[in-house]
């Protein structure tokens, strides 16, 4: 992992342990909540493994509980305020362009 002044990038390499970099760049993007300094923001991966890391990350993503963080089962809290949240939709809206 890459600490790049909160733009964190995971490379993964052609060679790499798959299910390793899977648990790590799911940890690093969800176990922080997207609220710490070494929070995964980017993945920089080999394009023999793309179509399947992606794939792993979306399905995953889907059983991530988002909600009250005192709430059992709540794996993911909400942003902190409406900076955030204005922040997070403006990054999607570039993704999608």
């Amino acid at each position: 992992m890459l600490e790049l002044g909160g733009n964190n990038a995971t490379i993964i390499m052609e060679d790499a342990n798959l299910e390793m970099a899977f648990k790590a760049c799911t940890f690093a993007a969800v176990g922080t909540c997207g609220q710490r300094c070494t929070t995964l923001r980017r993945l920089i991966i080999h394009e023999k493994h793309f179509d399947e890391f992606v794939a792993k990350l979306v399905k995953a993503y889907s059983t991530i509980k988002i909600g009250d963080p005192l709430e059992a089962g709540t794996l993911c809290g909400p942003l902190k305020n409406q900076q955030a949240v204005d922040i997070y939709f403006n990054a999607l809206e570039r993704v999608k362009k």
